[in-house]
């Protein structure tokens, strides 16, 4: 089976919310599946791991089981997973709160920071499948 390892993975069960990101990931000709549901991100990752993952909205909302099924996955193919939260409504938590992302992001997003977690997102996965050392 050839798996495809080079796309980004957004899960909102309202992609209307996300508009501004897809249009920046095509602006920067970035393949990116957007999942309305769980079930259909999991769905999408049997023919290909993501090397970003982003949840849209508040981390509360989110399963535990799936966090930690998407940490499972990030874990085993060099995937990020990140938070994508409202900037009136930040879910920021503490540290020893964290249920398994790598980072937060609040919106809007501009094409500077996604460019910049697009090519860290990339190189980590290259880097985690091929067995190269990253830098300290």
């Amino acid at each position: 089976m050839n798996v495809t390892t080079d796309y980004v993975l957004v899960l909102d069960p309202h992609p209307e919310n996300v508009q501004a990101v897809e249009i920046l990931l095509k602006t920067l000709r970035c393949p990116a599946i957007v999942a309305k549901s769980p079930d259909q991100a999991v769905n999408q990752m049997s023919s290909g791991f993501p090397y970003l993952m982003i949840l849209v909205g508040n981390h509360h909302d989110w399963p535990m089981t799936l966090l930690n099924e998407l940490r499972g996955i990030a874990d085993t193919f060099g995937s990020t997973i990140l938070s994508l939260t409202d900037n009136h409504d930040p879910s920021w938590m503490h540290p020893e709160e964290n249920p398994g992302f790598d980072g937060f992001l609040v919106q809007p997003v501009t094409s500077d920071v996604l460019v910049s977690l697009v090519q860290a997102a990339w190189v980590k996965q290259v880097c985690s499948l091929k067995s190269c050392p990253l830098p300290q």
